[in-house]
């Protein structure tokens, strides 16, 4: 079955010592979260976190989907984005803005504007807020898996790493092998 969440809004900051955190959701699978979206709270974890989603296996995310507020991982492990931490399982992200700052200060793998990583699908999504983490970072995906899609996105935050490879204003690594399908990134 489906789970739906409509309109809903997070205006306090949430912190956990564990993983999977999320400003609206920790984890969920095949969840529909549509209408207004938005958090303005500060996000805190150690591993899967995003301002809006933790991590979101299968579902669509659409509507006004808004993270203000600042998203840290204070871990060395990997999964953050300002909306979305891991992105998977043919998950649809549709219209998401991050205006807040994503702060990776554990220099783990997998940092984005909007995912961390990507299995499933980001369009019409736009980041402006500034992104720090480690290897695999990018303003709109650290990194984007073989059936992973990014369509019609912008970032216009700044994205540094320091001591970093893969890093990228909108993908910080395309993932595939020679004889998989291939990512798609496309304007």
């Amino acid at each position: 079955g489906t789970i739906t969440l409509s309109d809903v809004e997070n205006t306090a900051n949430v912190s956990s010592s564990g993983p999977q955190v999320g400003g609206i959701v920790g984890t969920g699978k095949n969840v529909t979260l549509s209408g207004t979206v938005k958090n303005t709270g500060d996000v805190t974890g150690t591993q899967y976190i995003g301002g809006i989603f933790g991590n979101m296996s299968g579902g669509t995310l659409s509507g006004t989907v808004e993270n203000a507020g600042t998203v840290t991982m204070e871990s060395a492990s990997g999964f953050i984005g300002g909306i979305i931490g891991n992105l998977n399982g043919g998950a649809k992200v549709d219209g998401a803005k991050n205006t807040g700052e994503v702060k990776n200060i554990g220099k783990g793998y997998y940092t984005g504007g909007i995912a961390g990583i990507c299995t499933g699908t980001v369009i019409n999504s736009v980041n402006e807020g500034t992104v720090t983490g480690g290897p695999l970072t990018g303003g709109i995906v650290g990194q984007i898996n073989a059936t992973g899609t990014v369509t019609k996105c912008e970032n216009h935050g700044n994205v540094t790493a320091s001591s970093a490879w893969h890093v990228a204003g909108i993908c910080g690594h395309l993932n595939y092998t020679a004889d998989s399908v291939k990512p798609t990134v496309s304007y």
